[in-house]
């Protein structure tokens, strides 16, 4: 989140709020299929049949060989008996098992460097306060039956520090404050849909270290192929902060499902 802090009058440089959104995010265990196949059945004996054997009587020859007297055939008849379906059962009752890994996903379309991106806020101030906004876009992925929970927490100090001064941009101190209700000098965050409502966005919480984050800032109660979200920040500062660039590290972590978060 960067926030340019820029005079009217003439140009002061960059009072800037860089946020670096790092997120924690579960690769995809592709699903392994496993299956036992059925035995092969065994198919019943069916049908009959008659086997014939030819017997050819020649005439017999020589001196004291008789006179042949008539020839015939001699028929032999074999019978093949019939099997009926009921007489040969072979059953086998085989279990074909499909096992699909759970998995967790964060993706960042604009993220430039790894898995980090940046959310850039300009203002220019006055001595009563200016606000501004902007906000970054990320998906989660999942297929826990319950769903899962996004969560937000400061890597190291969740109030935006001055590069070049002491000065800081502190969070808000309250949840679900709206953008101009912000005191000088603070700033805030909210995950929501991408489509969400402006009033949905007008909602902004403080951040907090991982120790204190206790809630989810987005939760999802099924499987998801991709919820579409973005991280929106918003600030309110005046003149009596120095020019410069305010920055914060944040973390952003998905978790399934969104009970099993540990502070």
């Amino acid at each position: 989140m960067r926030l340019k802090n820029c005079s009217k009058r003439r140009f002061v440089g960059p009072v800037a709020c860089v946020m670096a959104l790092g997120f924690l995010g579960f690769s995809v265990v592709y699903p392994q299929i496993g299956s036992a196949y059925a035995a092969e059945s065994k198919n019943p004996v069916e049908g009959s049949g008659d086997g014939t054997v030819q017997v050819e009587v020649k005439e017999a020859y020589g001196q004291d060989a008789p006179n042949a007297e008539g020839s015939g055939n001699g028929q032999i008849t074999v019978d093949v008996n019939t099997l009926t379906q009921g007489e040969v059962t072979d059953t086998e009752n085989e279990t074909i098992t499909v096992k699909v890994e759970e998995f967790l996903q964060i993706t960042i379309p604009n993220a430039e460097d790894g898995a980090t991106a940046d959310v850039v806020m300009e203002a220019d101030p006055v001595s009563g306060g200016v606000t501004t906004r902007n906000s970054s876009n990320f998906t989660v992925a999942g297929n826990n039956r319950n769903g899962f929970g996004v969560f937000v927490y400061a890597a190291t100090d969740p109030a935006l520090n001055g590069t070049d001064t002491s000065a800081k941009v502190a969070p808000i101190t309250g949840n679900g404050v709206a953008l101009d209700d912000f005191g000088v000098n603070n700033w805030g965050y909210n995950v929501t849909k991408v489509d969400a409502t402006e009033s949905t966005i007008n909602s902004y919480n403080p951040l907090a270290v991982r120790t204190n984050t206790t809630a989810a800032a987005y939760v999802v109660n099924k499987p998801s192929a991709g919820e579409e979200l973005k991280l929106n920040c918003g600030a309110k500062v005046d003149t009596s902060i120095p020019a410069g660039t305010y920055s914060t590290g944040v973390v952003i972590s998905a978790v399934a499902p969104a009970t099993n978060w540990k502070p």
